[in-house]
């Protein structure tokens, strides 16, 4: 029996759309293939972190709570510091993006006056987070 193939087969690899679509394949199935991990891993990577939430949010109100006072006052400078501190694979405006979605998914009453703007303080303007209570973090 003679092997049948198609001609265009070479051209078709090399098109943009087959390579897109077959590393999503490949990408779907390792999704599907690969195995959680152990409990025992994922216990000790949370006693190890310190946290039951592995997310910058999670971590983040680890250290700070949001009290929706107006008078509590957290800058961006010790934010960022505390990103750093953190080693997170995060920008200052990657987090505030996450802090906004986190936000929208409060009830309307925790997070009335949880906001970044600018607040002046000691005669200079700072813009930071109003709402927000540094609780643990040194900086």
């Amino acid at each position: 029996m003679e092997l049948k193939c198609d001609s265009n087969i070479k051209k078709e690899i090399d098109s943009p759309v087959f390579q897109d679509d077959f590393l999503s394949l490949l990408i779907r199935k390792y999704k599907t293939v690969s195995p959680p991990p152990p409990a025992a891993l994922r216990e000790a990577k949370k006693a190890w972190l310190n946290v039951d939430d592995e997310s910058i949010i999670g971590k983040f109100l680890a250290s700070f709570s949001l009290t929706n006072d107006p008078a509590d006052f957290v800058t961006n400078d010790v934010i960022g510091s505390w990103l750093k501190d953190q080693n997170a694979a995060c920008s200052l405006n990657k987090f505030t993006i996450e802090l906004r979605r986190h936000l929208a998914s409060l009830a309307d009453d925790d997070k009335n006056f949880v906001e970044n703007k600018l607040k002046k303080q000691n005669g200079t303007t700072r813009r930071g987070w109003n709402g927000v209570l540094n609780e643990g973090y040194a900086f």
